[in-house]
This record gives structure tokens, C-alpha cells and sequence, in this order.
């Protein structure tokens, strides 16, 4: 079992945000985050490992308590070197 998040062109959010807190076995489930790094930019003023902390904080908010691992991806050379 796994959580969602989705990301486009206007940023990422969960999916279901808003609905309240976990649920049953979602609770304690590990939950994956793969960010597209290259069509969904850390934002030039903005800190990545803050990113990640946030979207840490919005599951914990929910009531998720499960392990929590964020894994990005794409070209590496078209990654700003701040943000690897």
C-alpha cells in the first residue's frame, strides 16, 4: 500500500489532501514519493530538502506514520548543481 502524490505544471500536492486522517493500514503503510525533478523544478528560491520536509510534515499532518521515502529523477545534467 502506498500514497500518491501528484505533480504537474502548478506544483505537487497529495492526492486527497483535505480528506482527513489515514486510514487502517495506510496509517503504518511505507509511503513513495518519485518526484519528475525535470518537469516539476525546484523553484529557484526555493530549498529542495525544505520541499521534502514539507510534504514529510503533510503526511504526518494526515496521520501517515509510516517510513517515508523520496526519491527523485531525471536527466542529472539538466539539474541545477544546488539542487542535486
Amino acid at each position: 500500500m502506498a500514497n500518491t502524490i501528484i505533480g504537474g505544471q502548478g506544483g505537487s500536492k497529495l492526492a486527497g489532501v483535505g480528506g482527513g486522517a489515514a486510514n487502517g493500514n495506510y496509517a503504518t503503510a511505507k509511503t513513495s514519493v518519485w518526484w519528475d525533478i525535470e518537469n516539476c523544478q525546484v523553484p529557484k528560491a526555493c530549498d529542495p530538502h525544505v520541499i521534502a520536509k514539507n510534504i514529510s510534515s503533510a503526511l504526518v499532518a494526515m496521520d501517515y506514520r509510516g517510513p517515508i521515502s523520496i526519491s527523485a529523477y531525471g536527466n542529472t545534467t539538466l539539474i541545477n548543481v544546488s539542487v542535486q
